[in-house]
């Protein structure tokens, strides 16, 4: 139901699924998964007047940790955050900045094996004001307001995490090795 629910959001335009990844750990070790862009920017410029870059890490990271119990359960520590850049402003030196926002959630949970968690409620809300306008004209004191569009736009998202933990079935035998066959080689002359 949870997979026709998503399908259903996603055809609709209200979901887009940002990917699907697939991490094999070892109990009680931990897994990451990073869909990041490293954005780099000029953040200060040296005496020489030679820039100076920074990087900024940005897009969704989890990281988990699982614990095989009885019965087939598996308790997971998750750490999961996310984050954009919400705008660029002017820095020190008239280069531009990134401003970015970020949403954390960590939680442990208890789920039987292949049964699916989500994990929610990283909201962002964010409102834009748009001014565009006719250069010169929207420039004249009183008559320059009919050469101005003013656009107001309100956005909200929420990132959902869908993790489906699968206990493998490791075989507790020893693996064997086969042996291959030895090649022989005939040459015969004529």
């Amino acid at each position: 139901m949870l997979d026709v629910g998503i399908r259903n959001l996603v055809e609709s335009n209200k979901a887009d699924i940002l990917a699907s990844p697939s991490v094999v750990t070892v109990d009680g070790q931990k897994a990451s998964i990073a869909l990041t862009t490293n954005i780099k920017y000029i953040s200060e410029r040296d005496e020489a007047g030679n820039p100076v870059y920074t990087e900024e890490r940005i897009g969704p990271t989890l990281e988990f940790t699982p614990i095989v119990g009885r019965d087939n359960t598996v308790t997971i520590n998750v750490e999961i955050s996310t984050g954009e850049v919400v705008e660029w402003r002017a820095g020190g030196m008239g280069e531009e900045v990134p401003v970015t926002s970020s949403r954390d959630v960590s939680t442990m949970v208890r789920v039987r094996n292949g049964e699916p968690f989500v994990i929610g409620g990283l909201f962002d809300r964010r409102k834009t004001d748009t001014v565009s306008k006719v250069p010169v004209l929207a420039d004249i004191p009183l008559l320059g307001e009919i050469f101005k569009t003013r656009t107001k736009r309100e956005e909200e998202s929420e990132v959902v995490t869908v993790v489906v933990p699968y206990i493998l079935d490791v075989p507790d035998t020893s693996i064997e090795v086969s042996e291959l066959g030895s090649l022989s080689t005939n040459a015969t002359a004529k």
